[in-house]
């Protein structure tokens, strides 16, 4: 197996409250046999990680896996485990840069079969 690294992308909503869009951006590593197989599984580890809970403002809060910005091959390491997370309040011009490196990595990929 091969290891990769892969950048996951999450939005960050909260109802009923009024905040600039926020997005958390995650590398990953994981092991896969070939770049079609990292990317589907640094797919289901974004859709794994999708969580919705009630803040202490009792406002429902949502992490929604919006894609991956980035895949490539890596360094040998162990294990699948988080190297970097951030949350950051982004303009939408980001936002929407971040979109489409998202969208560019999905096409790249779209022969594969998401459960």
């Amino acid at each position: 197996m091969t290891r990769f690294i892969a950048q996951l992308v999450f939005s960050i909503s909260v109802e009923n409250e009024d905040r600039k869009n926020q997005y958390e951006e995650k590398l990953v590593w994981l092991r896969a046999a070939d770049y079609a197989s990292a990317y589907a599984k640094a797919v289901d580890m974004g859709r794994d990680s999708e969580i919705r809970f009630t803040n202490d403002n009792n406002h429902q809060m949502c992490w929604r896996f919006i894609g991956i910005t980035y895949l490539s091959m890596a360094d040998t390491a162990t294990g699948d485990f988080e190297l970097f997370s951030e949350i950051r309040e982004l303009c939408e011009i980001k936002a929407s840069v971040i979109l489409q490196r998202a969208d560019s990595i999905n096409r790249r990929y779209k022969n594969i079969m998401i459960k």
